[in-house]
């Protein structure tokens, strides 16, 4: 479980980061916001005003896809951290199969022991 919880930690490491690369974008949209803003107040004419409306309407998409992802990234870093916490939670393997005192007959299956006999010698 270890090696499990290994695994988890370096994709969640790697999702925080590119998280932290989305948010380092958004303070490019806020310039681009307030530049848009300009542009509105300053157009004029009719195709002054087209040509900043389609700047407006490519802006909002580009945003709305940057928000969405920043979105899902943080979703599944709330689960990563959650099977990490719940792999963690659980004890490891020795602990769970500690050796009992006495004779002890054990049958391996798949990489986990069973105990199927148990003679106490005194």
């Amino acid at each position: 479980m270890a090696l499990k919880a290994l695994m988890l930690r370096s994709k969640i490491d790697k999702k925080k980061k590119e998280l932290e690369d989305l948010r380092e974008k958004d303070a490019d949209f806020a310039t681009r916001e307030a530049e848009l803003e300009t542009a509105i107040a300053e157009a004029e004419t009719e195709e002054e005003q087209a040509a900043v409306q389609a700047e407006v309407e490519k802006f909002d998409a580009e945003k709305a896809a940057h928000e969405s992802g920043k979105s899902d990234l943080e979703t599944e870093i709330a689960g990563l951290e959650t099977e990490l916490a719940e792999t963690e939670k659980r004890p490891p393997v020795s602990a769970v199969y500690s050796m009992p005192e006495g004779d002890v007959r054990i049958k391996k299956f798949k990489s986990v022991a069973y105990i199927t006999e148990r003679r106490n010698i005194l």
